[in-house]
C-alpha cells in the first residue's frame, strides 16, 4: 500500500548522497505523536438541535501527524478543529486520534456531547368560537407540556457530572445506585460497573431503572431485559415503544444513536393543559448514560442530591463532606 508518511521517513533515514541532499532541512529526529494538552479537558456538552459543536485537538511529532475525529467509532472529521451543527444523533463520546506514519497511533477523549430535544412551548392562546349545540360533551385534545428537569451523566472510565455540575471520576467494580428519589423513594436507577480497557478503569455496562415497582435492565447494543424478557427497540428504529406495567409504564425510543427510556412521575392539569415530571434515560448502549430527574425532587446517590449548590453534592452519609469519590460512596 502506498504510504507517502512512510516513504518521507525512510528518505530521511536513508544514507545515500542523492536522497540526503534531497532531503537536506527536512529531516528531523522520528518522534512519535503526542497529544497537547488543552484548557479545555474531557467534559460533557449539552446542546439542542441546531447549536453548533466545536472541538479542537492539537499534536506534535515527527514526521507531522494526522488527526481524525470519531463518534465512537465512526469518523465524522479530520484535522485540528471538528465544527458540526448538531441534531438528535449526534449524542455519543468524541475522541480525537492521532496518527503518525500510519503506525503510532493514539487517541484521547474530548467531551461527551448530549443533544437534548428542544423545550416544549405551549401553543400560542387562540379565541374559541361558541359551541356548537349537540357537541358539548367533544374535548380538545390538549398537548402535554414537559416540566423542567436536571441532568447528571455518568461516561467513559467512568467520569461523573452530578445534577449541580460537579465533576468527578470513580474507578469502583460494582453496582452502584447512580441516582435515587430521597423524598418518596418511588424510583431509582442503579449503575453496574465493571473492568474495562488496560489502565485499571471501570466502565458502565448495563443501566436498570425502578419506578413504582417496575423494572427495566437497559444493555449493552441497546438490547433491554424486562424480568428476563429480552426487548430490541433497535428493530423498531424512531417508534415509540409503550412497556406496560401494573404500576406504570416505561416507554422506548432508539434514534439510530440513543435509546431513551421515559416514565411519567405525576401528571398536573394547569391552565387547561397537563404538565408532566417524568424520569428520562439516554443511553448511548456502550458506556455512557445521562439521567434526567425533575428539578424539584430531592436526589441522593453518585449523581448528588440536585438541590443547585455544586459544594455539597459529595456529602458521606455520617461524616460530613468530603472531595474523595471512595470515601463519598463508602
Amino acid at each position: 500500500m502506498f504510504n507517502e508518511c512512510q516513504m518521507k521517513t525512510d528518505a530521511c533515514q536513508n544514507d545515500k548522497d542523492a536522497i540526503a541532499v534531497m532531503n537536506r532541512g527536512r529531516c528531523g529526529r522520528i518522534e512519535f505523536p503526542e497529544i497537547e494538552e488543552q484548557e479545555d479537558e474531557y467534559g460533557v456538552k449539552e446542546l439542542f438541535p441546531g447549536d453548533d459543536l466545536q472541538l479542537e485537538c492539537h499534536a506534535t511529532g515527527f514526521p507531522e501527524p494526522d488527526i481524525k475525529w470519531y463518534k465512537g467509532t465512526q469518523q465524522v472529521g479530520e484535522g485540528n478543529e471538528l465544527f458540526l451543527t448538531v441534531n438528535e444523533g449526534d449524542t455519543g463520546e468524541y475522541i480525537c486520534e492521532v496518527v503518525n506514519c500510519m503506525k503510532s497511533k493514539i487517541s484521547k477523549r474530548l467531551a461527551m456531547v448530549f443533544v437534548n430535544e428542544l423545550p416544549t412551548t405551549p401553543p400560542a392562546a387562540t379565541s374559541s368560537p361558541s359551541p356548537t349545540p349537540g357537541l358539548e360533551n367533544i374535548v380538545a385534545a390538549k398537548q402535554d407540556i414537559a416540566r423542567p428537569r436536571s441532568t447528571c451523566a455518568v461516561f467513559g472510565d467512568p467520569h461523573f457530572l452530578t445534577y449541580d455540575q460537579t465533576a468527578f471520576s470513580y474507578m469502583g467494580t460494582c453496582d452502584n445506585v447512580l441516582a435515587m428519589d430521597c423524598e418518596l423513594g418511588r424510583w431509582f436507577v442503579y449503575g453496574r460497573m465493571r473492568p474495562c480497557g488496560k489502565t485499571g478503569g471501570s466502565c458502565l455496562e448495563t443501566v436498570t431503572a425502578y419506578v413504582d415497582y417496575e423494572v427495566l435492565e437497559l444493555q449493552r447494543g441497546w438490547l433491554v431485559n424486562q424480568n428476563g424478557k429480552k426487548i430490541v427497540p433497535k428493530n423498531h428504529k424512531n417508534e415509540k415503544m409503550v412497556i406496560e406495567g401494573q404500576y406504570n409504564n416505561f416507554t422506548l425510543l432508539f434514534d439510530g444513536a440513543i435509546l431513551t427510556l421515559s416514565a411519567v412521575l405525576n401528571r398536573v392539569e394547569s391552565n387547561g393543559q397537563f404538565e408532566e415530571d417524568k424520569l428520562v434515560i439516554h443511553w448511548d448502549g456502550y458506556v455512557s448514560v445521562q439521567i434526567q430527574t425533575p428539578q424539584n425532587t430531592k436526589t441522593c446517590g453518585m449523581c448528588g442530591n440536585n438541590d443547585g449548590k455544586p459544594d455539597n453534592d459529595m456529602r458521606m452519609r455520617r461524616r460530613g463532606m468530603t472531595e474523595d469519590p471512595v470515601a463519598f460512596w463508602k
